[in-house]
């Protein structure tokens, strides 16, 4: 299915906000964080959901130069699809979006998928966002405008827990091939036994 990049927003948000998030955004962290990052994160899919388009694509570029893959959402709707379609391993999504808000959004991808981190941005300052939020299960929560240092560390921590849970995923599957190997040497064994 294509997506169309035409919004269908009932609100459309102050011009001088999303003028604010692209400059902030356009601060530079060093390069060698970046590839630093880059490393951690170059196994690892993210769905990323935004609705004010110039900031996605702004936002998405970075993202491409971290992450394995990037799926962008141009609403929470749209988000939802992409997820149950490409299982990402975890999301960013803005809070404020038409057809689902990125909470609507959140809380439906974590009833799929309750282990997914998901960050959300918001220029919403509001105790009711942040309650919201928590009990959504929302693993971090940045403010707009973006500020690259602060998305980073957002990442780094999600990525870690990520990291963890794979590694954990590894030694499990690992420890069940040996527990396969030690009955089938067992097993072996008792053949020959019974053969002299």
């Amino acid at each position: 299915m294509l997506y169309s990049k035409v919004r269908i927003s009932p609100y459309t948000k102050p011009k001088r906000q999303e003028e604010t998030t692209l400059k902030s955004f356009h601060k530079v962290s060093s390069m060698s964080d970046l590839k630093k990052l880059a490393e951690l994160c170059n196994q690892f899919t993210i769905l990323y959901a935004e609705d004010e388009l110039q900031i996605q694509e702004e936002v998405a570029k970075t993202l491409r130069r971290i992450f394995k893959e990037v799926y962008t959402a141009d609403d929470g709707k749209m988000g939802v699809e992409l997820f149950c379609k490409y299982r990402p391993d975890m999301v960013l999504t803005d809070i404020q979006m038409p057809r689902l808000t990125g909470l609507e959004m959140a809380k439906a991808i974590k009833e799929i998928s309750p282990h997914t981190p998901i960050i959300i941005a918001t220029a919403f300052n509001e105790d009711r966002y942040f309650i919201e939020a928590i009990e959504e299960g929302i693993d971090s929560f940045l403010l707009k405008p973006i500020d690259k240092d602060k998305l980073f560390q957002a990442l780094l921590k999600n990525i870690g827990y990520l990291a963890y849970q794979k590694k954990a995923k590894e030694l499990e599957e690992r420890q069940k091939i040996d527990e396969i190997n030690h009955a089938s040497e067992e097993s072996i064994q008792a053949l020959a036994n019974l053969f002299p």
